[in-house]
């Protein structure tokens, strides 16, 4: 058995809570929220392994190596889809698209800070993943390389305690959230 979807999200918003707490005092707010919707979107998509036939479930999409392919894919991911929306809206405002140069490193323009932003949002929801299928069960991190078999095993993989994460993280997320808009 691994962590259910309760444990997950409780666990995936306990560990952003102080990354959404530093964005939002730095003024990020937006990031911080993209960054929570692009977390909760993408660490689920890992459990697809399950319905893709000839694919091992928690195979190499639950390993270093899968994390780090699934970083690549939203990293390249968000580079284009932010090419074609500042493309769209540039050409919506002044009826040719326009090509943003020596964008600030802030800069929704940016292409390549978008691209980071990816990047970083799907290794970290996969590492994420991992983390919480370790506390319930062992993962073999180092697939395609090595078989070898972790766990934690500090959370029963059924039951009141995944709750437990759930509302914990819960709490604290938003808390964090309430009180930077109060």
């Amino acid at each position: 058995m691994s962590m259910d979807r309760h444990g997950h999200v409780g666990l995936n918003l306990l560990v952003f809570t102080p990354i959404a707490y530093v964005l939002i005092q730095s003024g990020q707010t937006g990031l911080a929220m993209f960054g929570l919707l692009g977390l909760l979107v993408v660490e689920p998509l890992i459990d697809f392994d399950r319905v893709i036939p000839g694919v091992e479930h928690r195979g190499t999409s639950h390993s270093l190596f899968g994390a780090l392919l699934i970083g690549v894919a939203c990293g390249v991911g968000v580079y284009a889809l932010s090419g074609y929306l500042v493309s769209s809206l540039t050409e919506t405002a002044f009826g040719q698209p326009v090509i943003v140069s020596g964008s600030t490193g802030r800069s929704p323009f940016n292409l390549l800070r978008n691209a980071r932003i990816g990047f970083v949002i799907g290794l970290g929801s996969a590492l994420l993943h991992l983390l919480g299928d370790s506390l319930t069960s062992s993962v073999r991190p180092f697939l395609p390389f090595a078989r070898s078999r972790y766990s934690l095993a500090l959370v029963a993989p059924q039951g009141w305690s995944q709750f437990v994460l759930f509302a914990v993280g819960l709490l604290s997320c938003g808390g964090v959230i309430v009180a930077s808009v109060m």
